[in-house]
């Protein structure tokens, strides 16, 4: 070779070990995917991975094959409202046998049982503190709302008559006063969720029958509300009366 040619460099001879590694990689990733388009035993499978953990993972943690004797999470309860069908027969056995409740009334509207109670019967006049036997009363119907899972709003009313005594400023404050005293009652008696309370003071006055004796609409005006909704689990809010 003349002197002045350049050298060619030496070329490894292992370098075909490359290439060849590559096709074996492929070829396990062809034989991978059949096999996992075909229907897998799992004594087969099992073992596979069992092969592979031993090798890759000796120190890996153990797997329990031990039955779960723990609750099924695909059959846990979760509890439903209950119909106001059944609360409404429920409710009205309870109240037949109290003075005070007797004298209220319970109607349904559209998904709500509304029992009505006369704010006389619970509430000196001008007054947002409850007479004993209103107390007593209350107690006695928050005991049977207790294990509902319904939502509850408590709302106060009353007429348009002027306000006695000086202890409110107004029938917006008298009447959210006589619903957070009612809303507070059921809340002691056991019902565990968040009750909603409104003081609608006299606003809804008009939507009274005017064709019923004024006095009488006076008596009407002045009630308590206890709403009881038909709401279902999957329900999180109701803004609506």
């Amino acid at each position: 070779m003349p002197a002045d040619q350049p050298r060619k460099a030496d070329t490894p001879r292992d370098v075909w070990i490359l290439t060849f590694a590559d096709l074996l990689s492929l070829l396990l990733t062809f034989f991978v995917l059949m096999f996992s388009m075909n229907a897998v035993q799992y004594e087969d499978w099992k073992a596979i991975v069992d092969a592979l953990s031993d090798q890759l993972n000796p120190t890996r943690a153990e797997v329990s094959t031990e039955k779960w004797e723990g609750p099924d999470a695909t059959k846990i309860h979760v509890p439903y409202a209950i119909g106001l069908d059944y609360l409404n027969t429920v409710i009205e056995d309870k109240i037949s046998g109290d003075p005070v409740l007797k004298q209220g009334v319970i109607h349904r509207l559209d998904e709500r049982l509304i029992l009505s109670l006369p704010s006389d019967i619970l509430f000196e006049p001008g007054s947002a503190i409850l007479s004993a036997d209103g107390l007593a009363s209350i107690m006695r119907i928050g005991g049977n709302l207790r294990f509902l899972k319904n939502k509850i709003t408590v709302a106060a009313h009353t007429d348009i008559g002027p306000l006695q005594g000086a202890q409110y400023l107004n029938k917006w404050e008298l009447t959210l006063r006589r619903s957070i005293a009612v809303s507070s009652v059921l809340a002691r008696a056991g019902y565990p969720q968040p009750i909603e309370t409104l003081g609608y003071g006299a606003s809804r006055f008009n939507e009274l029958d005017p064709a019923i004796e004024l006095g009488v609409r006076y008596g009407l005006a002045r009630r308590i509300d206890i709403i009881v909704r038909e709401t279902r689990r999957e329900e999180l809010t109701d803004n609506g009366l």
